[in-house]
């Protein structure tokens, strides 16, 4: 289980004390960063992006959603990816998404294993 992927303790303050907010909180997270979810487009930018401004506020809100869920390792390849979208670096941004793939598998992960097993 990787530390870096939830801080379950902070994230627990950030839902109020509330164990069972938490992971309402997380699950939502995590459901948003799906290969289905509103996030989905960030998995897949275009060396030429033709809706830059979506993109752009889809990573400022998938940074702003990680650190809301405490997960560090996420909220670090977010920032990185909007840092490259705000710079123009749209081919680093393209490569992120593979980065950002592997992160949320390493948060998923941590949930499972946190929750005993349960998928």
């Amino acid at each position: 289980m990787n530390a870096d992927s939830i801080d379950w303790d902070r994230a627990c303050v950030l839902a109020g004390g509330s164990p069972a907010i938490r992971d309402q909180i997380i699950d939502g997270v995590l459901a948003l960063f799906s290969d289905q979810g509103e996030l989905a487009p960030l998995f897949a930018i275009s060396p030429q992006p033709s809706d830059l401004p979506l993109l752009r506020t889809l990573s400022h809100r998938a940074v702003g959603l990680a650190k809301q869920a405490a997960m560090p390792g996420l909220e670090a390849v977010c920032k990185q990816l909007n840092a490259c979208l705000a710079e123009g670096r749209f081919e680093d941004a393209g490569a992120m998404g593979t980065a950002l793939r592997e992160e949320r598998e390493r948060v998923r992960k941590t949930v499972v294993a946190w929750r005993g097993g349960e998928s």
